[in-house]
Formats: C-alpha cells, sequence, structure tokens
C-alpha cells in the first residue's frame, strides 16, 4: 500500500505541466477520490487481516478473541469515519476558487503567467481611459465613440467645403474692394481736377471782385463790416477773463476756468475751495488707486468723471486717469463737473445764476488740440445742464457690465438674451470652462444660465 500512495500521489514537476496543459481541476478530483476509495477499502481490510491473525492461535469460541475481534473493528470503523470526513474536507479546499471559464479565456488569451495578466490589465486600463477622454471630447456615451468617430470624415469634408467656400468669398470681397478703391481714387483724381477748376475761376472771380470793392469807399466797406460782426455775435458771449461792461465777469463759464480758492470771496463766503478737492470727494466710493486725482480746471474733472463713467476696464480706467495728456470728456462728464463747481465754488455759482443762456464761445482750445466748435457746444449744453439742475441730483456711477454665461446648447439665444455694450454672452460646453470666463472677464455682475436637468 505504501508503493501505491507513492506511485500514485507523488508527481515530478514535469507530469505536473503535463496535467497543467489539461483540465488540472476535474483530473485532481478524479484521482483524489479514487485513491480515497482505496484508502478507505484498505482500512477495511484491517480487521479482517486481525481476524484472520488470531485464528491462528485462538479457538472461534475463546470469548478474548471475541473481545479483541470486537475492539478492532469498532476502533476500523471509527478510523473510516475519520478518514472518511477528512479526506471530504482536503477535496472541498482542494477546489479551485476561480470559475473554470476563467482558465480558459486565460488560455484563448494565452497568458500564463501574473506578469502577462498584469500587462493586459495596464492595457485595458489605458484603453479605458482613451475611451472615457474621447466621450468627454465627443459629448456622447462610450457605446456611440464609434459612430461618431466614424461620422468625422464626413463632418471634416463639409467643414473644409465650408472653408473653401468662405475663403472664395474673401477673395471676391478683396476683390471688389480693390474695385471701389480704384473708382473711390479715380473720384479723388476728379475731384481734385474739379477743385482747381473751381479754385482757377475762384481766383478770376476774386481778383474781379477785388477790383470791384477797390471801387468802393473805404468807410463804407469798414462800416459794412461792423454791422456784419454785430449781428454775427449778437447772441453769443464771448468768455473773457475780465467782466463785461455790465459787471458780469464771464470767465468762470469757461471749461478751463481756475478756481481762485478762498482769497477770491468776500467775507464769509467759504465754498471756494475747489483747489483743495480730490476726486474722492466728487466720487466717494472711487477706488484707493484714483481717490487722491486732483484736478484745477472744470475740464480736468470732466475728463476724470468722462473716463470713470465709460471706460469699462479697471486698469486702462486707472492709467487714463492718471495720463493728464489723454485728452477725453463727454457731454454728462462737463454736465456733472459743472454741477460740482456750481456746489463747491461760489464764483460759477454767479456767474450761472446771471447767465443770461445766450450761446457761449471759448477764447482758446485750452492745449487740447480739438476744435473750438465741439468746445463751445459742450460748454453751452453743460451750462444749460447746470443751470437747471443741483449737484444732489447727481449719482456718479462706474460703467456696471453683466457677463452672461450659457450652455452652447440653449435654443434661440440671440431672440430669448439681446447682448448690447453691457451684457456680455459667452457660450460654454462644459462646468470647467466657467471660471476661465470669470477671470477674463472685468463684468461685476455674473448670470450663470444652466439646464433643468442633469
Amino acid at each position: 500500500m505504501a508503493n501505491l500512495n507513492e506511485e500514485e500521489l507523488l508527481r515530478t514537476p514535469v507530469e505536473d505541466e503535463e496535467m497543467l496543459d489539461g483540465n488540472v481541476c476535474d483530473i485532481f478530483l478524479k484521482n483524489f477520490e479514487r485513491l480515497s476509495k482505496k484508502l478507505l477499502s484498505h482500512v477495511t481490510t484491517i480487521g479482517i487481516t486481525c481476524d484472520n491473525e488470531l485464528a491462528k492461535s485462538m479457538r472461534t469460541y475463546d470469548p478474548r478473541r471475541e473481545t479483541v475481534v470486537t475492539s478492532v473493528r469498532e476502533q476500523v470503523a471509527l478510523v473510516r469515519e475519520i478518514a472518511k470526513a477528512t479526506l471530504a474536507e482536503i477535496c472541498e479546499l482542494s477546489k479551485p476558487k476561480v470559475a473554470e471559464r476563467v482558465f480558459e479565456l486565460l488560455r484563448e488569451g494565452q497568458i500564463s503567467s501574473v506578469g502577462q495578466l498584469q500587462e493586459h490589465m495596464k492595457k485595458c486600463a489605458a484603453t479605458t481611459k482613451m475611451v472615457e477622454e474621447a466621450c468627454e471630447t465627443l459629448h456622447c456615451h462610450d457605446f456611440e465613440v464609434s459612430m461618431r468617430v466614424k461620422g468625422l470624415p464626413a463632418a471634416l469634408n463639409v467643414e473644409r467645403q465650408t472653408s473653401d467656400e468662405l475663403r472664395l468669398q474673401i477673395i471676391q470681397k478683396d476683390l471688389q474692394i480693390e474695385q471701389l478703391r480704384q473708382e473711390v481714387e479715380g473720384l479723388g483724381q476728379r475731384k481734385a481736377n474739379s477743385l482747381r477748376e473751381q479754385d482757377s475761376g475762384n481766383e478770376a472771380a476774386q481778383g474781379k471782385s477785388l477790383q470791384d470793392l477797390d471801387a468802393i469807399a473805404p468807410a463804407v466797406l469798414r462800416d459794412y463790416a461792423e454791422r456784419r460782426i454785430r449781428a454775427t455775435s449778437r447772441n453769443a458771449t464771448i468768455i473773457g477773463h475780465r467782466a463785461t461792461t455790465d459787471g458780469i465777469d464771464t470767465s468762470t463759464l469757461g471749461l478751463f476756468f481756475r478756481c481762485p480758492g478762498r482769497h477770491g470771496c468776500g467775507v464769509g463766503r467759504s465754498r471756494s475751495n475747489c483747489e483743495e478737492k480730490t476726486f474722492k470727494d466728487v466720487v466717494s466710493d472711487a477706488p484707493e488707486a484714483i481717490a487722491n486725482l486732483r484736478f484745477d480746471t472744470i475740464f480736468g474733472l470732466a475728463r476724470l468723471l468722462s473716463i470713470y463713467e465709460h471706460e469699462r476696464n479697471e486698469e486702462r480706467k486707472r492709467f487714463l486717469m492718471l495720463e493728464h495728456k489723454y485728452f477725453s470728456i463727454s457731454v454728462t462728464g462737463a454736465q456733472k463737473a459743472y454741477l460740482f463747481y456750481k456746489k463747491s465754488c461760489d464764483h460759477v455759482f454767479r456767474s450761472l445764476f446771471l447767465h443770461d443762456g445766450s450761446s457761449l464761445c471759448l477764447p482758446h482750445d485750452g492745449g487740447t488740440g480739438w476744435p473750438i466748435e465741439q468746445l463751445n457746444q459742450a460748454t453751452y449744453e453743460a451750462v444749460r445742464y447746470a443751470q437747471a439742475n443741483s449737484w444732489d441730483e447727481v449719482n456718479v456711477k462706474e460703467p456696471n457690465t453683466t457677463l452672461l454665461i450659457l450652455p452652447d446648447s440653449f435654443r434661440a439665444i440671440t431672440a430669448a438674451f439681446e447682448e448690447n455694450a453691457y451684457v456680455e454672452r459667452r457660450l460654454h460646453s462644459k462646468r470647467s470652462e466657467v471660471s476661465g470666463f470669470l477671470e477674463r472677464s472685468v463684468a461685476r455682475i455674473c448670470v450663470l444660465v444652466g439646464p433643468t436637468t442633469d
């Protein structure tokens, strides 16, 4: 029996490798069951062998023999049950924990080692990640990736055709622009020729007119010129540096008026201190970077207010307000500047009170280089506004821009949300783009529109 155990239970590694090629589990279980039956049958023969050996030295009716045989049979039965239970437990523990189909799949994939299995799992993980990125890029589910990828060549052809059409349209537009440019040049040349002809005709006519004027007495010409000048300036007030014959000082109504301070006022008057004012006195909530800016003329304050109310970019606003060579004012800025001087300066207050509402003419452009007609018009509009209003009614505010963020799948965007100078509209395809919009925008208010469901 010992030879049988060694022959059946002990195998060489070569035999184990040969078994691995077949169904290892089935072969092992069949052999284990066969060997278990043989082992149990040999345990049963122990009682028979003991009875035969006792028969050689004891008689059948000997009570001692009967006692020994009974004890041996009981022990053999007990050993048989113990061996049977132990073998059943060993058989149960020997069963594989992995389904048989797994081994078949590993053999089909030619995976026979742990390293090959790990490499295969890494490839599967990389493929899964690639599919997820493709789904995120194409905005679809994983089962739609293949269909989307197949449709890409057709979409690319459509885009390429559209690009070719647009390029052709650009070429046509360039040709039209070149044709228009040549026509404009031709018109300019014809206009220049016409002007030269007209100038030559005017010179001839002027020579003739001068000859006619030479025939008129100088006293008559002077009287005519004076009457024309009086008629032209009858409804206009020249802003000078001194009072008029009526005692009204018009210099304070000019855009470039500089407040002389308290020393120019009489006793008990203390409002003429504009030279000590800063921009924070005009706009109480002005940022610290521009709060301490000073102004010495009405034009200077109008320039600061115009930039503050119309420039949306904070850095550009601060730069332009600090740059004194940047001349830009709006009518509303000039109106509010006159109102502030009306409140803070008695000189301007008195002149506005005494002004009769006639047109105003500035003697110079203040070094701005602007047409004097535009400055006169701004001055006239601002003075009229300041006469009828007060500074307490004015509210100086920065331009409030609203950033509207919509999903790219939103339908009828143009009809539902109208874009204007104070509303920025941005479309996003995924939530991660929202933070970039907020960083790049100078808007003070943001409205994020999302889907009603996830």
